[in-house]
């Protein structure tokens, strides 16, 4: 099953492993496979001794990544000295603070969390930035304004910012469990403000199997995985997956991780990643 060794490869960060697979299936067909992966740029730097393509296809989205990793310090900094309190959070906060290198987590957009007490100052920043925005924090009172959205905003290097006043979906939960811990968790790493491994892991979860029904891909597996691999609160972690009704998927997941570490995947397993790995 290439699927099961690929994901294998990709948890343990495995170049030898990485290396066995593609020669074994040969280039062509394990190419084919993971073009469509979320973790494609996380497998070509596993493999790419093999071609010198792929070397340079992995030096220029490096050079890409770096940039955006620069700007978002930028942008941070500056919201940290107009006193505004946010964090960063998925593909950004995983990207610089997570991985070995940004670009070998892939993100389309710049997810920020913006605390509501402090809109007043975040408007006048995006105006002081010449940010085009909607002026949408008139409307977060409104009946039938369910959005976790704030504004989404173009920045200057083609990626877009995507603000956030709330993690969960009115619709879901009147009153988001994860919004506060976040905010008042929240910490500098790396240059960017992002929340706490606990937070991380259940904003996760609760994006993959709450706010898209079921869009879980390989790239938010890894990203479990490494969250995992660093200190947390267990308490902590299992209260706020409760609240979001998360707790039992995530136990799966982790399971599913601790198998693949051992090289032990068994029937549930299979019935998981075929669901997993094709995105």
């Amino acid at each position: 099953m290439i699927e099961k060794e690929l994901f294998s490869s990709l948890i343990r960060n495995s170049k030898e492993e990485a290396l066995k697979i593609t020669l074994k299936y040969g280039l062509t067909e394990t190419i084919e496979i993971i073009s469509n992966l979320s973790a494609q740029n996380y497998y070509l730097n596993l493999i790419k001794q093999l071609d010198s393509e792929f070397q340079k296809i992995c030096t220029l989205r490096q050079r890409n990544y770096d940039r955006r990793t620069k700007f978002l310090k930028h942008i941070s900094k500056k919201l940290i000295n107009s006193d505004i309190n946010h964090c960063f959070f998925k593909g950004a906060a995983y990207s610089i603070n997570y991985y070995e290198q940004a670009y070998l987590r892939p993100y389309n957009d710049f997810d920020v969390l913006v605390d509501q007490k402090d809109l007043e100052k975040f408007y006048s920043f995006l105006d002081t930035e010449k940010f085009k925005h909607r002026n949408n924090y008139k409307y977060l009172n409104r009946l039938g304004y369910t959005r976790s959205a704030l504004e989404v905003i173009d920045s200057n290097i083609g990626v877009p910012f995507d603000f956030h006043y709330r993690f969960v979906n009115k619709l879901f939960k009147k009153d988001c469990p994860l919004t506060d811990h976040a905010l008042q968790h929240n910490s500098i790493r790396n240059g960017i403000s992002i929340s706490s491994i606990e937070v991380l892991i259940a904003t996760t979860m609760y994006h993959c199997f709450k706010q898209t029904g079921f869009a879980l891909k390989i790239i938010n597996i890894i990203d479990i995985a490494k969250l995992l691999n660093h200190e947390y609160d267990k308490e902590i972690l299992f209260g706020l997956l409760k609240k979001t009704e998360n707790l039992s998927n995530f136990l799966k997941i982790k399971r599913l991780i601790e198998n693949l570490y051992q090289n032990t995947v068994d029937t549930k397993d299979h019935k998981l990643i075929p669901n997993v790995v094709h995105y």
